[in-house]
């Protein structure tokens, strides 16, 4: 009976547990339209500051962070999609067909109401059909009071 009653306590921590992972762990990934075919090109983007420390925010404020790419390749570079770490961020793309030598703006917005005291640290990743094909956008910041 103690065995029976046991195992009922962890299956049901289990399912608790997996349900909890499941609802924090929703990611918003934003996707360009008519993705179905996608050509790799030999565009290159180069980002002009993709680690970032904003400094000290209050909770609750919000963070509008930019940042900038240039394309350097020898054709045009897409965004396809870009995926948030968190439900706290959001963003703001200028434009997604980048051709040579031109440039685009990507904005993270980040909501901090929900952040821990202390230093945190937000991150969006970028997906593109040119030669480098991830690319990493790091926020980081301390909540004082």
């Amino acid at each position: 009976m103690r065995y029976l009653i046991l195992f009922l306590i962890i299956i049901t921590g289990c399912q608790e547990s997996t349900k909890k992972d499941n609802q924090d762990n929703t990611s918003k990934t934003t996707k360009a339209e008519n993705t179905d075919y996608i050509k790799k090109t030999s565009g290159f983007l180069v980002g002009m500051n993709n680690r970032v420390n904003y400094g000290k925010v209050k909770i609750g404020e919000t963070i509008y962070q930019d940042f900038l790419f240039v394309n350097k390749g020898t054709e045009e570079v897409e965004i396809i999609a870009y995926s948030p770490s968190c439900n706290c961020t959001s963003a703001n793309l200028e434009k997604n067909l980048i051709y040579v030598n031109d440039s685009t703006k990507f904005q993270m917005v980040i909501d901090t109401s929900n952040k821990h005291y202390g230093m945190n640290e937000v991150t969006t990743t970028i997906e593109t059909n040119g030669k480098r094909k991830f690319y990493l956008l790091s926020t980081k910041f301390e909540i004082i009071e």
